[in-house]
């Protein structure tokens, strides 16, 4: 199997402040991968260098085989969708305008949208539970309501690769699952590469393929969550002493911080 992400020994800095160092990673194709971390670990700056936001001060990344600096940013659009998790909109955009933003790298110039587009929108708005919204400003309504836009909008590219920075982080229990839960099924049915960032380790643990455990800027372990995400490594990166639950349900044990 070809990998859709490929990372060459890349640094990143943000002036005198080395934030990412000696990245070496690959991805495979169809992996469901989530990135963990305390905060300032790097997790989000290494999303935004794998979608081109950031160039790397050294080192090279191939997407889907491609050298990320020879493609251009609407045929990238094609293959890889992001969904930031500070994705500001300035303007008085209808919820359903934002998410067909995402039809943009397949719209022709001065064409307007497509049956095809409208459809594609629609399912798209449908799986992130937005369809309602679809007639109010993008500024009425909630925080977490936005970030399902956002989702929304990066689905409707239809992408092979999709890049989620904390996709969870302003949802209510209920839909942080939806969203895990479509993102599997995506993984699962349509073969789409997930790469997310998060904080909750035990659901990282549920939903994840691989786990990459990052602290300071490098890479701590890489691998299946069950061989990550040991009492060692968690103490080593967040500073805290856990306990291992074995559930009957899970292969990965249920993580629980151990009181002071």
């Amino acid at each position: 199997m070809s990998n859709a992400v490929e990372v060459r020994n890349i640094y990143f800095s943000y002036g005198y402040e080395e934030v990412l160092k000696n990245i070496d990673l690959s991805i495979q194709e169809g992996a469901f991968i989530s990135i963990l971390g305390p905060n300032g670990s790097g997790k989000t700056t290494l999303l935004k260098n794998i979608c081109k936001l950031l160039k790397p001060l050294k080192g090279e990344i191939f997407v889907d085989d491609k050298d990320l600096n020879k493609i251009a940013f609407k045929e990238l659009a094609k293959i890889m969708a992001v969904a930031h998790q500070d994705s500001n909109v300035n303007f008085e955009f209808t919820v359903y305008d934002i998410v067909m933003m995402g039809r943009y790298p397949y719209q022709k110039r001065f064409k307007s949208e497509s049956e095809n587009d409208v459809k594609i929108v629609k399912r798209a708005m449908e799986n992130t539970e937005t369809w309602a919204l679809r007639e109010k400003s993008i500024h009425e309504i909630s925080g977490g309501e936005r970030q399902r836009v956002i989702i929304a909008r990066a689905l409707a590219q239809e992408p092979k690769i999709l890049l989620l920075d904390e996709p969870i982080s302003q949802l209510d229990i209920k839909h942080q699952i939806n969203i895990l839960n479509l993102c599997k099924r995506l993984n699962r049915e349509e073969k789409i590469t997930i790469i997310t960032t998060l904080h909750d380790i035990n659901l990282a643990a549920r939903y994840s393929d691989y786990i990459l455990l990052m602290n300071k800027g490098e890479i701590k372990a890489f691998g299946l969550p069950e061989s990550v995400l040991t009492k060692e490594n968690i103490q080593d990166v967040y500073g805290i002493e856990v306990k291992l639950i074995k559930l009957d349900d899970y292969k990965v044990p249920y993580i629980v911080p151990v009181s002071s």
